[in-house]
Protein backbone atom coordinates (compact mmCIF):
# COMPACT_ATOMS: atom_id res chain seq x y z
CA UNK A 1 0.00 0.00 0.00
CA UNK A 2 1.05 3.67 -0.44
CA UNK A 3 1.11 6.21 1.77
CA UNK A 4 -0.47 9.74 -0.31
CA UNK A 5 0.02 13.11 0.87
CA UNK A 6 -3.46 14.22 1.25
CA UNK A 7 -2.18 18.23 1.12
CA UNK A 8 0.50 17.60 -2.01
CA UNK A 9 1.69 15.12 -4.49
CA UNK A 10 4.58 13.11 -1.84
CA UNK A 11 3.85 9.30 -1.76
CA UNK A 12 5.91 7.21 0.43
CA UNK A 13 6.12 2.92 0.58
CA UNK A 14 5.47 3.45 5.04
CA UNK A 15 3.33 5.77 6.83
CA UNK A 16 7.07 6.94 8.84
CA UNK A 17 7.91 8.90 5.94
CA UNK A 18 4.66 10.57 4.96
CA UNK A 19 4.63 11.59 9.07
CA UNK A 20 8.08 13.21 8.71
CA UNK A 21 6.98 14.67 5.55
CA UNK A 22 3.77 16.11 6.96
CA UNK A 23 6.00 17.57 10.02
CA UNK A 24 8.93 19.25 7.59
CA UNK A 25 6.50 20.18 4.80
CA UNK A 26 2.72 20.91 6.18
CA UNK A 27 3.56 21.28 9.67
CA UNK A 28 2.92 24.87 10.71
CA UNK A 29 1.07 24.56 13.11
CA UNK A 30 -1.33 27.72 12.91
CA UNK A 31 -5.07 28.17 14.36
CA UNK A 32 -6.26 27.38 10.62
CA UNK A 33 -4.24 24.17 9.45
CA UNK A 34 -4.97 21.29 11.07
CA UNK A 35 -3.31 17.85 10.85
CA UNK A 36 -4.95 15.28 8.61
CA UNK A 37 -4.66 11.53 9.30
CA UNK A 38 -2.62 9.21 7.70
CA UNK A 39 -5.15 6.99 6.30
CA UNK A 40 -6.80 7.73 2.88
CA UNK A 41 -10.50 6.58 4.07
CA UNK A 42 -10.14 8.39 7.88
CA UNK A 43 -12.13 12.12 7.27
CA UNK A 44 -10.16 13.28 10.76
CA UNK A 45 -8.48 15.73 11.55
CA UNK A 46 -5.74 17.22 14.37
CA UNK A 47 -3.97 20.47 15.79
CA UNK A 48 -1.14 18.97 17.13
CA UNK A 49 1.10 15.94 15.75
CA UNK A 50 0.52 14.64 19.57
CA UNK A 51 -3.08 14.20 18.98
CA UNK A 52 -2.56 12.62 15.52
CA UNK A 53 -0.12 9.63 16.91
CA UNK A 54 -2.71 9.46 19.70
CA UNK A 55 -5.58 8.85 17.47
CA UNK A 56 -3.10 6.68 14.78
CA UNK A 57 -2.10 4.66 17.93
CA UNK A 58 -5.78 3.73 19.28
CA UNK A 59 -8.36 4.23 16.48
CA UNK A 60 -5.41 2.84 13.66
CA UNK A 61 -3.66 0.30 15.89
CA UNK A 62 -4.90 -2.93 13.80
CA UNK A 63 -3.77 -2.72 10.15
CA UNK A 64 -5.20 -5.81 9.03
CA UNK A 65 -8.84 -5.31 10.39
CA UNK A 66 -11.26 -4.27 7.48
CA UNK A 67 -13.15 -1.37 9.91
CA UNK A 68 -12.32 1.64 10.38
CA UNK A 69 -12.90 4.23 12.81
CA UNK A 70 -16.40 5.65 13.76
CA UNK A 71 -16.83 9.21 13.27
CA UNK A 72 -20.47 11.18 14.65
CA UNK A 73 -22.02 12.88 11.23
CA UNK A 74 -24.28 15.89 12.21
CA UNK A 75 -27.98 15.23 10.94
CA UNK A 76 -28.65 19.09 10.06
CA UNK A 77 -26.15 19.82 7.88
CA UNK A 78 -23.95 18.20 5.79
CA UNK A 79 -20.90 19.37 7.91
CA UNK A 80 -19.01 16.12 7.44
CA UNK A 81 -17.63 13.90 10.25
CA UNK A 82 -15.88 14.21 13.82
CA UNK A 83 -13.89 12.14 15.30
CA UNK A 84 -14.88 12.77 19.22
CA UNK A 85 -17.71 12.97 20.99
CA UNK A 86 -16.56 16.50 22.47
CA UNK A 87 -16.08 17.68 19.09
CA UNK A 88 -19.63 16.44 17.64
CA UNK A 89 -21.91 18.04 20.80
CA UNK A 90 -19.64 21.55 20.51
CA UNK A 91 -20.99 21.12 16.73
CA UNK A 92 -24.27 20.49 17.79
CA UNK A 93 -24.35 23.42 20.56
CA UNK A 94 -23.32 25.51 17.29
CA UNK A 95 -26.71 24.76 15.93
CA UNK A 96 -28.54 25.26 19.17
CA UNK A 97 -27.31 28.98 19.39
CA UNK A 98 -28.99 29.82 16.46
CA UNK A 99 -32.28 28.93 17.87
CA UNK A 100 -32.44 25.67 15.57
CA UNK A 101 -34.42 22.49 16.51
CA UNK A 102 -31.94 19.59 17.52
CA UNK A 103 -33.25 16.40 18.68
CA UNK A 104 -31.21 14.07 21.03
CA UNK A 105 -28.80 11.54 19.17
CA UNK A 106 -29.04 8.66 21.28
CA UNK A 107 -31.58 5.66 21.12
CA UNK A 108 -34.91 5.55 21.89
CA UNK A 109 -34.86 9.15 23.20
CA UNK A 110 -37.82 11.37 20.73
CA UNK A 111 -36.58 14.74 22.80
CA UNK A 112 -35.76 17.66 20.78
CA UNK A 113 -35.40 21.10 21.65
CA UNK A 114 -33.91 24.54 20.20
CA UNK A 115 -32.35 26.10 23.55
CA UNK A 116 -28.88 25.13 24.54
CA UNK A 117 -29.05 25.48 27.99
CA UNK A 118 -32.36 22.55 28.10
CA UNK A 119 -30.16 20.37 25.68
CA UNK A 120 -27.56 20.18 28.17
CA UNK A 121 -29.44 19.71 30.96
CA UNK A 122 -31.52 16.78 29.04
CA UNK A 123 -28.13 15.31 28.05
CA UNK A 124 -27.00 15.05 31.74
CA UNK A 125 -29.57 13.81 33.50
CA UNK A 126 -31.09 11.55 31.22
CA UNK A 127 -27.84 10.50 29.43
CA UNK A 128 -25.18 10.73 31.53
CA UNK A 129 -23.40 7.48 31.77
CA UNK A 130 -23.33 6.26 28.56
CA UNK A 131 -21.35 4.06 25.54
CA UNK A 132 -20.79 4.47 22.16
CA UNK A 133 -23.29 1.62 21.74
CA UNK A 134 -25.82 4.13 22.97
CA UNK A 135 -25.75 6.75 20.00
CA UNK A 136 -28.26 6.31 17.04
CA UNK A 137 -27.24 3.95 14.24
CA UNK A 138 -27.44 7.06 12.13
CA UNK A 139 -25.12 8.97 13.73
CA UNK A 140 -22.17 6.89 13.89
CA UNK A 141 -20.53 6.53 10.52
CA UNK A 142 -17.95 3.51 9.92
CA UNK A 143 -15.28 3.71 7.18
CA UNK A 144 -13.99 0.85 5.72
CA UNK A 145 -10.02 0.11 5.47
CA UNK A 146 -8.10 -1.32 3.23
CA UNK A 147 -6.09 -4.26 4.56
CA UNK A 148 -2.15 -3.09 5.02
CA UNK A 149 0.83 -5.43 4.85
CA UNK A 150 2.87 -6.57 7.20
CA UNK A 151 5.80 -4.30 6.24
CA UNK A 152 3.30 -1.29 6.95
CA UNK A 153 1.96 -3.29 10.49
CA UNK A 154 5.09 -2.98 11.93
CA UNK A 155 6.10 0.48 11.10
CA UNK A 156 6.99 2.63 13.91
CA UNK A 157 4.90 5.62 13.75
CA UNK A 158 6.11 8.27 16.16
CA UNK A 159 10.09 7.95 15.88
CA UNK A 160 11.54 6.17 13.13
CA UNK A 161 15.18 5.83 12.44
CA UNK A 162 14.99 5.62 8.23
CA UNK A 163 16.67 8.79 6.66
CA UNK A 164 14.29 11.64 4.63
CA UNK A 165 15.00 11.31 1.19
CA UNK A 166 15.65 14.61 -0.50
CA UNK A 167 18.22 17.01 -1.74
CA UNK A 168 20.61 18.21 1.17
CA UNK A 169 20.11 21.90 -0.09
CA UNK A 170 16.21 21.71 -0.23
CA UNK A 171 16.46 20.19 3.05
CA UNK A 172 18.28 22.80 4.55
CA UNK A 173 16.10 25.19 3.36
CA UNK A 174 12.87 23.10 4.89
CA UNK A 175 14.61 23.12 8.36
CA UNK A 176 15.23 26.80 8.03
CA UNK A 177 12.01 27.35 7.55
CA UNK A 178 10.85 25.23 10.11
CA UNK A 179 12.92 27.46 12.33
CA UNK A 180 10.98 30.68 10.86
CA UNK A 181 7.66 29.13 11.69
CA UNK A 182 9.17 28.39 15.35
CA UNK A 183 10.18 31.97 16.00
CA UNK A 184 7.00 33.43 14.39
CA UNK A 185 5.18 31.07 16.42
CA UNK A 186 6.97 32.07 19.90
CA UNK A 187 6.61 35.67 19.52
CA UNK A 188 2.95 35.82 18.03
CA UNK A 189 0.94 33.41 19.27
CA UNK A 190 3.01 32.99 22.67
CA UNK A 191 3.97 36.88 23.35
CA UNK A 192 7.68 35.47 23.93
CA UNK A 193 9.58 38.59 23.27
CA UNK A 194 12.64 38.86 21.03
CA UNK A 195 15.27 39.82 23.35
CA UNK A 196 14.00 35.71 24.96
CA UNK A 197 14.47 34.42 21.33
CA UNK A 198 17.47 35.68 21.11
CA UNK A 199 18.73 34.38 24.17
CA UNK A 200 17.17 30.93 22.79
CA UNK A 201 18.90 31.01 19.68
CA UNK A 202 22.16 31.95 21.47
CA UNK A 203 21.97 28.85 23.66
CA UNK A 204 20.69 26.39 20.91
CA UNK A 205 24.23 27.42 18.61
CA UNK A 206 26.39 26.50 21.87
CA UNK A 207 25.03 23.52 22.38
CA UNK A 208 25.35 22.17 18.44
CA UNK A 209 28.21 23.54 18.03
CA UNK A 210 30.79 23.53 21.11
CA UNK A 211 28.86 21.47 23.66
CA UNK A 212 28.20 19.00 21.15
CA UNK A 213 31.24 18.20 19.84
CA UNK A 214 33.05 15.92 22.81
CA UNK A 215 28.94 13.69 22.41
CA UNK A 216 29.51 13.46 18.77
CA UNK A 217 33.69 12.65 18.70
CA UNK A 218 32.40 9.69 21.07
CA UNK A 219 29.94 8.60 18.75
CA UNK A 220 32.19 8.50 15.97
CA UNK A 221 34.68 6.75 17.61
CA UNK A 222 32.13 3.69 18.90
CA UNK A 223 30.79 3.48 15.19
CA UNK A 224 34.41 2.82 13.91
CA UNK A 225 35.29 0.82 16.38
CA UNK A 226 32.42 -1.17 15.75
CA UNK A 227 32.98 -1.22 11.83
CA UNK A 228 36.49 -1.89 12.60
CA UNK A 229 37.82 1.03 11.27
CA UNK A 230 40.82 3.00 12.34
CA UNK A 231 41.55 6.54 11.36
CA UNK A 232 44.09 9.05 12.62
CA UNK A 233 43.15 11.02 15.47
CA UNK A 234 43.45 14.89 13.73
CA UNK A 235 41.25 13.03 11.39
CA UNK A 236 38.27 12.48 13.63
CA UNK A 237 38.61 15.68 14.95
CA UNK A 238 38.36 17.33 11.90
CA UNK A 239 35.79 15.32 11.33
CA UNK A 240 33.40 16.42 14.55
CA UNK A 241 34.55 19.58 13.88
CA UNK A 242 33.07 20.23 10.35
CA UNK A 243 29.40 17.76 11.60
CA UNK A 244 29.29 20.58 14.27
CA UNK A 245 29.79 23.27 11.73
CA UNK A 246 28.03 22.24 8.94
CA UNK A 247 24.98 20.70 11.30
CA UNK A 248 21.86 22.87 9.59
CA UNK A 249 20.88 23.77 13.20
CA UNK A 250 23.97 24.94 13.41
CA UNK A 251 24.71 26.85 9.79
CA UNK A 252 21.06 28.43 10.68
CA UNK A 253 21.60 29.94 14.34
CA UNK A 254 25.33 30.34 13.53
CA UNK A 255 26.73 34.28 13.10
CA UNK A 256 25.74 34.04 9.36
CA UNK A 257 22.28 32.61 9.49
CA UNK A 258 18.84 34.41 9.17
CA UNK A 259 17.26 34.09 12.81
CA UNK A 260 20.59 35.61 14.51
CA UNK A 261 18.35 38.99 14.72
CA UNK A 262 15.37 40.65 14.98
CA UNK A 263 15.82 42.23 11.86
CA UNK A 264 17.67 39.49 10.16
CA UNK A 265 14.30 36.98 11.13
CA UNK A 266 11.71 39.99 10.01
CA UNK A 267 13.52 40.20 6.61
CA UNK A 268 13.45 35.77 6.19
CA UNK A 269 10.10 35.86 7.35
CA UNK A 270 9.18 38.57 4.37
CA UNK A 271 10.93 37.09 1.88
CA UNK A 272 10.59 32.92 2.48
CA UNK A 273 6.76 33.62 4.12
CA UNK A 274 3.47 34.90 3.01
CA UNK A 275 3.37 38.37 4.62
CA UNK A 276 1.27 41.24 3.81
CA UNK A 277 2.62 44.80 4.88
CA UNK A 278 0.26 47.13 6.03
CA UNK A 279 -0.04 50.46 4.40
CA UNK A 280 0.13 54.00 6.07
CA UNK A 281 -2.41 56.21 4.85
CA UNK A 282 -2.76 60.08 6.38
CA UNK A 283 -5.21 61.76 7.49
CA UNK A 284 -3.70 65.14 8.45
CA UNK A 285 -0.01 65.46 7.90
CA UNK A 286 0.78 68.67 9.68
CA UNK A 287 -0.72 66.87 12.54
CA UNK A 288 0.26 63.59 11.81
CA UNK A 289 -2.87 61.89 11.80
CA UNK A 290 -2.50 58.52 10.37
CA UNK A 291 -4.12 55.06 10.36
CA UNK A 292 -2.78 51.68 8.89
CA UNK A 293 -4.47 49.70 6.03
CA UNK A 294 -3.83 46.05 5.52
CA UNK A 295 -4.46 45.66 1.87
CA UNK A 296 -7.30 43.41 1.17
CA UNK A 297 -6.59 41.57 -2.16
CA UNK A 298 -3.12 40.98 -1.34
CA UNK A 299 -4.73 39.22 1.53
CA UNK A 300 -7.46 37.33 0.09
CA UNK A 301 -5.20 36.28 -3.05
CA UNK A 302 -3.13 34.51 0.32
CA UNK A 303 -6.35 32.97 1.63
CA UNK A 304 -7.17 31.39 -1.34
CA UNK A 305 -3.91 30.12 -2.53
CA UNK A 306 -3.70 28.12 0.53
CA UNK A 307 -4.95 24.54 0.31
CA UNK A 308 -8.40 26.17 0.35
CA UNK A 309 -11.25 23.57 0.00
CA UNK A 310 -13.95 24.17 -2.68
CA UNK A 311 -15.93 21.80 -0.75
CA UNK A 312 -16.83 24.79 1.76
CA UNK A 313 -17.05 27.50 -0.47
CA UNK A 314 -20.18 28.18 -1.50
CA UNK A 315 -21.55 30.29 -3.82
CA UNK A 316 -24.62 30.08 -4.62
CA UNK A 317 -27.94 30.03 -2.91
CA UNK A 318 -29.42 27.56 -0.50
CA UNK A 319 -31.30 25.12 -1.44
CA UNK A 320 -33.90 24.75 1.13
CA UNK A 321 -36.96 27.93 1.42
CA UNK A 322 -35.32 29.29 4.41
CA UNK A 323 -33.08 31.67 5.76
CA UNK A 324 -29.48 30.47 6.38
CA UNK A 325 -27.38 33.01 5.70
CA UNK A 326 -27.50 36.55 3.79
CA UNK A 327 -27.14 34.92 0.46
CA UNK A 328 -31.02 33.67 1.00
CA UNK A 329 -32.21 37.44 1.01
CA UNK A 330 -33.63 39.27 -1.94
CA UNK A 331 -31.50 42.25 -1.12
CA UNK A 332 -28.56 39.80 -2.04
CA UNK A 333 -30.38 37.56 -4.65
CA UNK A 334 -31.56 41.05 -7.05
CA UNK A 335 -28.15 42.42 -6.41
CA UNK A 336 -26.45 42.88 -10.12
CA UNK A 337 -22.92 41.62 -9.11
CA UNK A 338 -23.99 38.46 -7.28
CA UNK A 339 -26.94 37.44 -9.18
CA UNK A 340 -25.26 35.92 -12.02
CA UNK A 341 -24.48 32.49 -12.64
CA UNK A 342 -20.15 33.02 -12.11
CA UNK A 343 -18.78 32.60 -8.84
CA UNK A 344 -18.39 35.89 -6.71
CA UNK A 345 -16.33 36.44 -3.75
CA UNK A 346 -18.08 37.72 -1.14
CA UNK A 347 -16.81 39.91 1.78
CA UNK A 348 -18.20 41.02 5.06
CA UNK A 349 -16.76 43.93 6.87
CA UNK A 350 -17.49 44.85 10.65
CA UNK A 351 -15.97 47.31 13.21
CA UNK A 352 -15.30 47.01 16.59
CA UNK A 353 -13.79 49.56 18.74
CA UNK A 354 -11.54 48.32 22.04
CA UNK A 355 -9.15 50.15 24.34
CA UNK A 356 -5.50 49.22 24.51
CA UNK A 357 -5.02 50.20 27.84
CA UNK A 358 -7.25 49.91 30.85
CA UNK A 359 -10.59 50.86 29.74
CA UNK A 360 -11.62 51.92 34.01
CA UNK A 361 -8.02 53.95 34.53
CA UNK A 362 -6.74 57.37 33.96
CA UNK A 363 -5.87 56.34 30.14
CA UNK A 364 -9.30 55.53 28.80
CA UNK A 365 -10.19 56.93 25.65
CA UNK A 366 -7.63 58.22 25.23
CA UNK A 367 -5.29 55.24 23.23
CA UNK A 368 -9.23 53.84 22.13
CA UNK A 369 -8.62 52.09 18.30
CA UNK A 370 -11.14 51.28 15.89
CA UNK A 371 -10.65 48.33 14.25
CA UNK A 372 -11.93 46.90 10.36
CA UNK A 373 -11.75 43.40 10.18
CA UNK A 374 -12.98 41.02 7.05
CA UNK A 375 -14.69 37.54 6.90
CA UNK A 376 -15.38 35.55 3.76
CA UNK A 377 -19.22 35.49 3.14
CA UNK A 378 -18.87 32.21 0.65
CA UNK A 379 -17.49 29.94 3.87
CA UNK A 380 -20.11 28.15 5.91
CA UNK A 381 -21.81 30.00 8.82
CA UNK A 382 -20.08 28.08 11.46
CA UNK A 383 -16.75 28.72 10.33
CA UNK A 384 -17.30 32.49 9.87
CA UNK A 385 -16.56 33.43 13.45
CA UNK A 386 -13.08 31.61 14.30
CA UNK A 387 -10.18 32.80 14.32
CA UNK A 388 -8.47 31.79 11.70
CA UNK A 389 -11.41 33.01 9.79
CA UNK A 390 -11.23 37.18 11.03
CA UNK A 391 -8.78 39.02 8.99
CA UNK A 392 -7.71 42.53 9.82
CA UNK A 393 -8.25 45.10 7.61
CA UNK A 394 -7.50 48.66 9.19
CA UNK A 395 -6.46 50.12 12.56
CA UNK A 396 -7.18 53.81 13.66
CA UNK A 397 -7.55 56.00 16.41
CA UNK A 398 -11.28 56.09 17.70
CA UNK A 399 -11.17 60.10 18.07
CA UNK A 400 -9.40 60.45 14.29
CA UNK A 401 -12.34 58.26 13.06
CA UNK A 402 -14.91 60.39 15.08
CA UNK A 403 -12.99 63.76 13.14
CA UNK A 404 -12.54 62.63 10.11
CA UNK A 405 -15.54 60.45 9.20
CA UNK A 406 -15.89 56.95 8.23
CA UNK A 407 -16.19 57.73 4.67
CA UNK A 408 -11.86 58.79 4.99
CA UNK A 409 -10.84 56.03 6.86
CA UNK A 410 -12.93 53.41 4.39
CA UNK A 411 -11.50 55.07 1.43
CA UNK A 412 -8.75 52.95 0.34
CA UNK A 413 -11.71 49.95 0.52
Amino acid sequence: MRWVCKICRFESEKRGPLLKHYRLKHGHGGRSQAVPCLHTDCPCSFKTFNALQTHLSRQHAQMATQSGPLSFSCLLCSTGYFNSEKQYFEHLGSHLRKFELVACVFKNCNFSTNIYSTFATHRHRKHHSHSIDDFKTEVLKQTPLEPISALDESDDVEESSELLDGEPQELTQDIKERFGHLFLKLESTFNVPNKCIDELIDELKFISTCASGPLIKDVVLSTLRNHKCDLVPAVVSDLVKNLCESHPISTALGMDGPFTTQYKRREFLKKHFSVVEPEEHILDKKKGKTFQYVPILPSLLQVLSKSFQEKTFECGKNSENKYQTFRDGSHYQKNDFFSVKEDRISLVLYIDDFEVCNPLGTSRKMHKVTAVYWVLGNIPVHLRSTLASIYLAILCKAEDTKQFGFHRVLEPL
